[in-house]
């Protein structure tokens, strides 16, 4: 087993080399900021983007560092100048992740930025503290910076165990995404730490190493809120303890119209409803203070309104729900990157394992031909939701995120490209570090790639830049039209390059 999965990603990758397009000529690029591990960016306004940063070399591969030493992930705002190829250099700066749960980890991966409701969709890795989810913030534009408030979490119990398994999401609509399985074997809710974690993990490597196609694409539906107006006869007037849940809990005696969820700005994973009727239960004494003073003031500014109106009040319902999607499963290795198209009739998904070629000899079955790099592409069904793939389109190096790229005037998208045995060599390099600047010296070759859609619906990828400044590029996004902004999943800073 460990012989032919050598062959498979060291021999074989090497004698196909001579088969990959050289680089492009070298571009004039500059590495700014010190964010740990930017992996995706998405364009908010003008001049402003949203990127994820967190250490995942410190999360998944350095072996002295547990889960729970990691420090949490952060948001970054990105200000970027979108004029000339000259224009200033990006300006990184953190976010405050404001009503964020308190006790719930925040290890950020894939973004997508959803204009029309302004809010951003985030994938978490919070592992033993809040499981596998999808965070969802909204954003306010101010000025050149940002402002990013909790606001709800796709967390249903079909992801919620599976600890790190997703890694970028598009969102379709107000009440659905589809979101892209990166490891066919969960982690723990440890991590990858001790013996069981790391079996684990080799356990998955074994898969992929023996061509077995276990990927697919998930689709989650009910993330949207769903309001409803109940009318009650009182607000929340007290604080009390449960000694069962030993925590706090907001207390309404009166009867409400229904027996329905809790509503905001109780909805949230700090106060979440109580078995008991008519409680909400908040982590701490101190924090249900804070809530039920919160709704008083409210409660006061009714004063002077009719009656009916003081006592109505909005409440969530529904609940997302998330499943692998048919189509999807069983044609790719694991899938990296996600997007779709202008009109969302199609879903475009990377691979980068895609084996394009039979197996020729001397390779014996199941061990195919050097593996290559490609984008699957999926025709959608808007009403239903399914995926039936459609067709795949190589690409000269490995493709990460995919992003839409909004410059362009037909079908066009911007995909950070990294090399795949750098990739390899780094993430073996790693258990043997003690923190991820030690591997600042690793070779990481990476760049950017544009797919554009002709109008005959056949597919052209043009490699713009493929360096060494920035280990691990995970992401690219155009600014303005002559350049491009990449990130890298555990490198710090951001690149910008002239195209």
């Amino acid at each position: 087993m460990c012989a032919a999965t050598y062959e498979r990603y060291f021999t074989r990758p090497r004698a196909a080399a001579a088969a990959v397009p050289p680089p492009p000529p070298p571009r004039s690029c500059r590495r700014v900021g010190d964010a740990v591990g930017v992996e995706d960016i998405a364009r908010v306004a003008p001049g402003v983007y949203l990127a994820t940063s967190d250490d995942r070399m410190a999360l998944w591969e350095i072996d002295a560092q547990p889960v729970d030493a990691v420090p949490d992930g952060a948001l970054y705002a990105i200000a970027v100048a979108e004029g000339a190829a000259d224009a200033g250099d990006p300006v990184l700066t953190r976010l405050e992740l404001r009503n964020f749960p308190r006790g719930v980890a925040f290890h950020p991966h894939g973004l997508f930025y959803d204009a029309a409701a302004r809010e951003a969709y985030v994938i978490n890795h919070a592992y033993a503290r809040g499981g596998e989810r999808v965070d969802v913030f909204g954003v306010e534009a101010r000025g050149r910076g940002l402002a990013v408030t909790y606001r709800r979490s796709v967390a249903p119990p079909s992801i919620a165990d599976q600890h790190s398994m997703l890694n970028d999401l598009v969102v379709t609509g107000p009440d659905e995404l589809y979101a892209t399985q990166f490891l066919v074997v969960p982690m723990l809710p440890t991590g990858k730490a001790g013996f069981w974690g790391k079996l684990r993990h080799l356990k998955g490597f074994a898969i992929v190493g023996t061509n077995r196609r276990a990927a697919a694409i998930w689709r989650c539906t009910g993330i949207g809120p769903k309001m409803a107006t109940v009318r009650t006869q009182s607000f929340m007037n007290g604080c009390g303890k449960d000694r069962r849940r030993r925590r706090g809990v907001l207390q309404e005696p009166a009867r409400t119209s229904q027996n329905l969820p809790v509503p905001p700005p109780f909805k949230d994973e700090t106060c979440r409803p109580s078995p008991r009727a008519r409680t909400i239960v908040a982590t701490d004494a101190e924090h249900c203070h804070k809530r039920l003073a919160a709704a008083r003031q409210r409660a006061s500014r009714t004063r002077g309104t009719s009656q009916a109106s003081r006592h109505e009040r909005q409440i969530t319902l529904g609940t997302p729900q998330c499943a692998p999607v048919a189509g999807s499963v069983k044609r790719a290795h694991f899938y990296d990157g996600i997007a779709a198209s202008p009109d969302g009739s199609r879903i475009l998904a990377g691979d980068p394992l895609q084996t394009l070629n039979p197996p020729p000899p001397p390779f014996p079955a199941p061990f195919p031909a050097p593996p290559q790099s490609a984008v699957l592409v999926f025709d959608r069904d808007a009403a239903t939701g399914a995926l039936q793939y459609a067709e795949t389109v190589p690409l000269a190096v490995a493709p990460d995120n995919i992003s839409t790229d909004h410059t362009s005037k037909t079908e066009a998208y911007m995909i950070g490209s990294i090399h795949a045995m750098d990739y390899l060599k780094v993430t073996l390099k790693a258990p043997h570090v003690a923190k991820t600047a030690d591997l600042a010296g690793a070779s990481g070759r990476g760049g950017a790639t544009r797919l554009v859609r002709r109008a005959d619906g056949s597919y052209a990828s043009e490699l713009l830049h493929f360096t060494n400044q920035l280990p691990g590029v995970s992401c690219a996004v155009p600014v303005g039209t002559a350049r491009v902004m990449s990130g890298s999943w555990y490198s710090n800073g951001v690149l910008i390059c002239k195209v």
